[in-house]
């Protein structure tokens, strides 16, 4: 579970989708390969606020997985749930 992972620097080192002076936490672990695309971000905006995490997995076996589209969407997601 990411949530475990908060306080490993590991996680903090690629941001993913979201700009990461704008968090107190801004994690991330994601991958891809043809036909798979996973993003998975922990985030929290203020020390005070509540961590969230988010995750999209997309799998289509029969072509390939439109990535920027699914960037978008899930940046829609986080942004919907976290707030600006």
């Amino acid at each position: 579970m990411i949530y475990e992972l908060k306080n490993a620097p590991e996680i903090k080192i690629n941001p993913g989708l979201v700009d990461q002076k704008n968090y107190y936490l801004a994690g991330y672990k994601g991958g891809s390969e043809p036909g798979v695309l996973q993003f998975t971000h922990l985030l929290q905006k203020r020390e005070e606020s509540d961590i969230y995490a988010i995750s999209v997995t997309i799998n289509n076996s029969e072509q390939e997985v439109e990535q920027q589209k699914a960037a978008q969407l899930t940046s829609r997601l986080i942004s919907a749930v976290v707030g600006k």
